[in-house]
C-alpha cells in the first residue's frame, strides 16, 4: 500500500467493478482489518451498511458487539447486531461458527438490499491461507487462496483489501482515531492460523514476504483461469443441462480433453445440479474422471448427486434418498439447497417427485426423463396433485383440474 491509502483502496473497489455510491454492506468484527475496512468504504463514498455478528461463544461478546456499534453509528455508518440464536457447539467450533456467520449476513444483505458484502481479510490473512493449503496438500485452485470477489447465493463477497498489510490498516484506524477490539481467538495457538502467524517474521527473513507470497498468489490465480477457460469450452461441447435441473455429459467428447479439464467440468456440473459451498476432494473427482470413461462404468454417487449411464450418455442428478423433506412452499424458501420459491403458493408444498405416477394429462412434461432423475425433479403440490415440475409449468394440469372442478 502507498502512502496515500485512500486512491489504494479507491483503485481497488474499481477493480472489483465498483463506483462510489454503491450499496455495500460490510462484515465488522471490531478488529482493526474491519473496523478499518467500514471507514475506507464510508470515505470512498459507499452507501455503506456494517454488521456484526454475535456468536455468544465466549463472555463479553454481546457488551464488544454494543461497542462497535457505538463507534461505527458515531461516525455516520449504520449499523446492525446480528446474533447467533440456539445450542453452541462443542467442537468444530471455528467452522460451525463461520457457517453461521455467513448464513446471518447473507440473509441480513437480502434484508437491507445490498448485492455486496466486503469483508476485511488483509494480506497477512492471504499468506495464512496459502499455507494452510498447501499443508492440506491443495492443488491450484486451492493455492490461489482467497478470490478477491466471489458470489453466494445471489450475494457478492468482495475483499478489497486483500493487499493491504494488517499494520497499514491499524493505521487507517489510527489516523480516524479509533480504537479497535482484539479477539482473544486471534491468540488461541489451538488454531492452525493462529500458529502460522509466529512464522511471518521467520520467512520474511528468508526473502518470502507478503508481497512476493502475493506474486505467488496472483501467479496460482492466473493458472486457475486459463485452466477454467478450457474446461468451459470442454463444458460447452460436452455437457448439456436439462430444464428439469439434471445433465446430460458426453463421456466420449470428455475423453478427449486432459484429466485436469474432464475433472472441472465434471464439478462443474455437480455444482450446477446440486450447488453447495465446497467441491468433492480431488480424489473423488479424479476417481470418478476415471469412472466415466471406463466402458463398465455402472454408477456411483458423489456431492448428492447420483451419477449413472443412460442411452450411452453419462446422467448427473440430484440423489433422490438425501433430498431434503417436502416443506410449505413459502416466498424466501430455498428448498434442497437448489430451488429458491419466488413467491407465495398458498396451500402448496415443495418436495421431491419421487415414484409418483404421472396422470395422463402432464406425463409428457417427464417425456424422455430418466426415472433416476425423476425421481428427484422439484415439484410444486398441491391437493396432493403435481402442478409444477423443476420448472416447467404444467397449464395443461391446470385447465382440466379447473374443467374437472366445474
Amino acid at each position: 500500500m502507498t502512502a496515500d491509502y485512500r486512491a489504494d483502496f479507491s483503485a481497488s473497489m474499481s477493480c472489483l467493478g465498483f463506483a462510489p455510491g454503491a450499496r455495500v454492506a460490510v462484515a465488522v468484527s471490531g478488529g482493526g482489518d474491519s473496523m478499518a475496512l467500514a471507514l475506507l468504504l464510508k470515505n470512498w463514498g459507499a452507501d455503506i451498511v456494517a454488521f456484526t455478528v454475535d456468536h455468544g461463544l465466549r463472555p463479553g461478546s454481546a457488551k464488544e458487539a454494543v461497542q462497535v456499534h457505538d463507534i461505527l453509528t458515531a461516525h455516520g455508518i449504520a449499523h446492525h447486531i446480528l446474533r447467533w440464536r440456539g445450542d453452541k457447539p462443542q467442537t468444530h467450533i471455528q467452522e460451525r461458527a463461520r457457517a453461521v456467520r455467513y448464513d446471518l449476513l447473507l440473509q441480513a444483505c437480502r434484508d437491507h438490499g445490498c448485492t455486496a458484502l466486503a469483508l476485511g481479510h488483509n494480506l497477512e490473512d492471504q499468506m495464512e491461507t496459502f499455507w494452510m493449503r498447501l499443508a492440506a496438500g491443495s492443488g491450484v485452485d486451492g493455492l490461489a487462496a482467497m478470490a478477491s470477489v466471489r458470489v453466494v447465493e445471489g450475494i457478492s463477497i468482495i475483499r478489497p483489501v486483500l493487499s493491504f498489510a494488517r499494520a497499514d490498516l491499524r493505521r487507517v484506524c489510527d489516523d480516524a482515531g479509533i480504537a479497535w477490539l482484539d479477539d482473544p481467538s486471534n491468540e488461541n495457538e489451538k488454531f492452525l492460523r493462529v500458529r502460522l502467524r509466529g512464522f511471518e517474521g521467520l520467512l520474511a527473513d528468508e526473502g518470502l514476504t507478503g508481497d512476493r507470497l502475493a506474486r505467488t498468489v496472483q501467479k496460482m490465480a492466473s493458472a486457475k483461469a486459463a485452466l477454467d477457460f478450457y474446461a468451459d469450452a470442454a463444458f460447452q461441447e460436452a455437457v448439456q443441462m436439462r430444464p428439469q435441473g439434471y445433465a446430460v455429459l458426453d463421456a466420449q467428447k470428455l475423453s478427449a480433453h486432459p484429466f485436469e479439464t474432464v475433472r472441472r467440468v465434471l464439478q462443474r456440473a455437480l455444482h450446477s445440479v446440486y450447488s453447495q459451498e465446497y467441491p468433492p476432494g480431488h480424489t473423488a473427482l479424479g476417481n470418478l474422471v476415471s469412472g466415466i470413461v471406463a466402458p463398465n462404468f455402472s454408477g456411483t454417487t458423489l456431492a448428492g448427486c447420483e451419477i449413472f449411464p443412460f442411452q450411452k450418455r453419462i446422467v448427473i442428478c440430484r440423489e433422490f434418498g438425501s433430498c431434503a423433506p417436502p416443506v410449505p412452499a413459502t416466498a424466501g424458501t430455498v428448498w434442497d439447497n437448489r430451488v429458491s420459491v419466488t413467491e407465495d403458493r398458498p396451500h402448496c408444498m415443495i418436495g421431491a417427485l419421487g415414484e409418483a405416477s404421472p396422470s395422463e394429462d402432464w406425463a409428457g412434461a417427464l417425456e424422455g426423463v430418466p426415472f433416476k432423475a425423476r425421481k428427484s425433479l422439484p415439484v410444486y403440490w398441491r391437493d396432493g396433485v403435481p402442478v409444477e415440475v423443476a420448472g416447467l409449468a404444467l397449464p395443461e394440469l391446470e385447465k382440466n383440474r379447473t374443467r374437472k372442478k366445474a
